[in-house]
């Protein structure tokens, strides 16, 4: 995992040097022949698993590198990087979150609409799976178990169909 933010706030973490650290990290493990390379983000990466399975605005590439990607509480998500996505992503949000009906409608409309994944967490607040987690609230750690094997399930999934 790159340190994006190379010891500093958000602010420094621009889309273009996000996107170097991605190159640089899915071409050290193309090396090591891994083939299959996907992203998780979390909040901020959220959205930055969603630029980078895409090939739009300020994307270098023509063909993302990576074959899925998960957003998981993501921030700041879009209908222009939804657009340009070209691979099937997995989008878990907590109750609280922004509702994503209009990403939906754009990747339904996709050749791989169908699968790609939502899952809501209804009485999970943003965070709940990072930061913002509560281990010592039963609730918190089921949902968190719970996204554990959403995350196996789709991966295996994913897997498969892009085999």
């Amino acid at each position: 995992m790159p340190d994006f933010f190379r010891d500093q706030p958000t602010a420094n973490a621009t889309w273009p040097r996000v996107e170097q650290d991605l190159l640089t990290v899915n071409t050290y493990l193309q090396s090591q022949k891994y083939t299959k390379i996907g992203l998780i983000g979390f909040c901020w990466g959220g959205l930055r698993a969603m630029k980078a399975c895409g090939n739009g605005n300020n994307v270098s590439w023509t063909n993302t590198p990576f074959f899925t990607g998960i957003s998981i509480h993501g921030s700041q998500l879009n209908v222009p990087d939804a657009n340009v996505l070209q691979v099937p992503m997995l989008f878990i949000r907590a109750g609280t979150d922004p509702s994503l009906d209009n990403i939906t409608a754009v990747l339904d409309q996709k050749s791989f609409g169908s699968k790609c994944e939502y899952k809501v967490y209804e009485n999970m607040t943003h965070g709940f799976v990072s930061a913002g987690a509560n281990y010592s609230n039963p609730t918190n750690v089921a949902a968190i178990d719970d996204v554990h094997h959403t995350l196996q399930k789709y991966l295996t999934k994913i897997l498969a169909w892009r085999l």
